[in-house]
């Protein structure tokens, strides 16, 4: 059969671009990997320092030296989302189905891909061109953003990049 593709790969593929290769035949496959590569990772829940491991974590909060901060806008599993996800499956669904099943539960309210599979037509070219804007566009981009802000958003050039940037990978993953 063919293999189907990451959900992460699917919605941002420059983000996640380490996803594009994975070999997953089945939805316990695709699963395993979402917890490997894709679940938040151990942080504190005051400042969202993240950690190697649990322990280090729990010695970072018994310290009790940070101080208190918005929680990032992680692209990972949350719990809720994993619960969802690790729930049993409906076995009358195919795994079609499961695929856009967890594609929703993890990215509500954004466009359902056309395909779950691996498009393994992408000619070495468009994918060296992917691979080459990965690289290479921040920089590119946020120098441009820089020469071209109007001095009165100046003051907030952090937002205005990161929303840029948001903009930018949603349509690149749109158009590739």
């Amino acid at each position: 059969g063919r293999l189907l593709a990451c959900p992460y790969y699917k919605w941002k593929p420059l983000t996640h671009r380490s996803c594009q290769n994975k070999v997953l035949k089945e939805i316990n496959r695709l699963k395993a990997h979402l917890w490997r590569c894709h679940e938040i990772p151990a942080h504190c829940p005051i400042c969202f320092d993240q950690f190697q491991n649990e322990q280090d974590r729990d010695a970072h909060l018994r310290a009790r030296t940070c101080n208190l901060k918005d929680r990032p806008d992680w692209d990972s599993i949350t719990p809720e989302q994993k619960s969802k996800i690790k729930k049993r499956a409906d076995p009358r669904k195919t795994r079609v189905e499961h695929w856009f099943d967890i594609f929703r539960i993890l990215f509500p309210g954004h466009p359902v891909p056309c395909s779950p599979f691996v498009d393994i037509l992408l000619s070495n070219e468009l994918s060296s061109l992917r691979n080459f804007i990965a690289r290479s566009w921040r920089p590119i981009f946020d120098a441009r953003v820089e020469q071209l802000l109007p001095e009165s958003l100046r003051a907030h050039s952090e937002a205005v990049q990161e929303f840029s940037h948001a903009v930018f990978e949603d349509t690149i993953a749109t158009l590739m």
